[in-house]
């Protein structure tokens, strides 16, 4: 897991530097962020940005708080730049860039109406957003998210049918990520959302993480990933004991129709192609893939037609994922042993929309 400094560094009282000696093995002036009526410069990484101190305090309590230090009566004993006091920072020089972008142009800057946010992007402003107490920031990037990471059911089925386009634009393994940084800003229904998504990430991911847009590269703490590895194992027995009785001919809670034989084959049929469709998207082949996949061919008008399914009998199978998909909302906490307070998850699922 990455690991960000909490605490900005004050402006330097150990190792001043005037204008006059501030030579090439300092930072770079940011093209973007170098405003010449600005008065504080702050440094990050290999570049300095010299911004206004009401902007931030404007946004920011932390900034302010920072701002309103007193400072040394010797002006020798104040780095400066351009006559500028210099604060050093030690967060991603990525995503600080994207909280400077939403100081001075708004959210709209990143997340334009037309086009879907970067997960990114909205990670990199909700972790600084936290860290620096930018309450307007922090509620707008988590609503954005909230879709991605729901506590409401027919949202988080939204999210599993594949092909569907989505507000955020998300990279496997970002839910590597996720996880660490819903942690950090204390979003424990969000977390457990992201932590069950990762139960269905790669092995080789899980285990060597994920690269972050700013180059570091973040990991599950061994405690999240014993987690996924338990969770994972739960969830495979409770999908595998299933999908078999969803392809029972024998189960005496299957209903009689005419034409039993044929949708015992046609239920066969559509398990074929769900299982071709799931070679052909290149997922590992795991018993909770094939039954999210089967679901799909099940709600899926075509297929039905195509190899005759009875009303009866898409009626019985979509009901029993339903009831499924519910009882494993129910119990996502105790299937990754994470406590949520007051896990009240919206249900509410209708068979027939999936």
């Amino acid at each position: 897991m990455s690991t960000v400094d909490t605490d900005p560094t004050p402006l330097s009282r150990k190792h001043a530097r005037s204008d006059a000696n501030w030579t090439s093995e300092c930072p770079t002036k940011d093209d973007e962020f170098w405003f010449e009526d600005g008065n504080v410069v702050l440094v990050l990484e290999s570049s300095a940005f010299r911004v206004h101190r009401g902007v931030l305090s404007r946004h920011s309590e932390t900034f302010r708080n920072l701002f309103s230090i007193p400072q040394p009566k010797d002006v020798d004993d104040i780095e400066t730049l351009d006559e500028c006091p210099v604060v050093r920072l030690q967060d991603s020089l990525h995503d600080f860039k994207h909280l400077l972008q939403a100081f001075y142009d708004g959210m709209t800057a990143q997340i334009p109406a037309e086009a879907s946010a970067r997960f990114s992007v909205l990670a990199a402003l909700l972790r600084l957003s936290h860290k620096y107490e930018i309450e307007h920031i922090m509620e707008a990037t988590s609503a954005l998210l909230k879709p991605m990471f729901p506590n409401d059911l027919p949202s988080l089925l939204k999210r599993c049918t594949l092909g569907r386009s989505h507000t955020v634009k998300f990279a496997p393994g970002q839910e590597i990520e996720a996880v660490n940084l819903f942690r950090q800003c204390e979003r424990p229904e969000m977390l457990l959302v992201a932590l069950y998504w990762c139960t269905g990430l790669d092995i080789h991911v899980l285990l060597h993480g994920y690269t972050r847009a700013d180059g570091s590269i973040e990991h599950l703490s061994t405690s999240d990933l014993e987690r996924c590895f338990v969770a994972r194992e739960k969830l495979e027995r409770r999908s595998a004991k299933f999908n078999r009785e969803q392809l029972d001919s024998g189960d005496s809670r299957r209903p009689t129709c005419r034409g039993t034989a044929k949708c015992n084959s046609a239920l066969r049929s559509l398990w074929t192609c769900a299982e071709v469709a799931m070679r052909e998207a290149q997922l590992p082949d795991s018993e909770s893939s094939m039954r999210l996949y089967f679901a799909k061919a099940i709600g899926d008008p075509t297929s039905l037609l195509m190899f005759g399914l009875c009303r009866e009998c898409v009626h019985y199978v979509k009901g029993m994922n339903a009831v499924f998909d519910e009882q494993l909302w129910r119990d996502l906490p105790g299937i990754l042993d994470l406590e949520v307070p007051n896990w009240l998850p919206v249900i509410n699922v209708d068979p027939d929309a999936q």
